[in-house]
């Protein structure tokens, strides 16, 4: 049985030993206190854009890095979901670094951000615009390739403090100020 451990040591992926399913247990100091979940490495993805793992932000990562590992050959709308869920978090941790709390400042106003209006931001202004100008076969890979240049290369080199490029970070201020202003007009 091979173990895919978190950095921090808090979670431990292990394969079971049938079905393909990554079993998570939490660890206190070095030991397996409870068993947290059982999941199959291809809906990874879709769980996360869920928002079934958003108070666990280690056990998200822990997942994400499981199917990395384990999906050799996942399909492009789970890469999209995938990448629209690091950017959509990065942004996110980024923000609250920077201001302490979860908001963005866009034009000198503060807006609140929220996890399912980014991702769903994603969703139409990147993704749905992919498939409109490159048509249903070619569109998601545009939108996966435009999502993934979101993310500062560094970031993957495990540099600290290196989430989303500059560009990256402005695409989704601007993003959160025009769903601020969405919703406001719909009021």
């Amino acid at each position: 049985m091979k173990s895919i451990t978190s950095e921090s040591g808090r979670f431990i992926a292990t394969e079971r030993r049938w079905g393909g399913d990554i079993e998570i247990a939490e660890m206190v100091n070095g030991q397996k206190i409870r068993r947290c979940k059982s999941i199959d490495p291809r809906t990874i993805p879709a769980a996360l854009n869920a928002g079934q793992f958003l108070g666990e932000l280690e056990l998200s990562f822990l997942l994400l890095s499981v199917w990395r590992e384990k999906v050799s050959n996942p399909t492009v709308q789970d890469g999209l979901l995938a990448l629209r869920w690091l950017v959509v978090t990065l942004f996110i941790i980024q923000q609250v670094i920077k201001y302490g709390r979860p908001v963005c400042v866009a034009d000198g106003t503060e807006y609140e951000i929220d996890f399912f209006a980014l991702n769903d931001g994603m969703t139409w202004f990147i993704t749905a615009q992919g498939i409109e100008e490159r048509g249903l076969s070619f569109g998601g890979l545009y939108a996966t390739g435009w999502i993934s240049g979101m993310i500062d290369s560094d970031y993957f080199a495990g540099k600290p403090g290196k989430y989303l490029t500059e560009q990256g970070a402005e695409i989704m201020s601007g993003m959160v100020k025009q769903l601020h202003l969405m919703r406001e007009s719909a009021q």
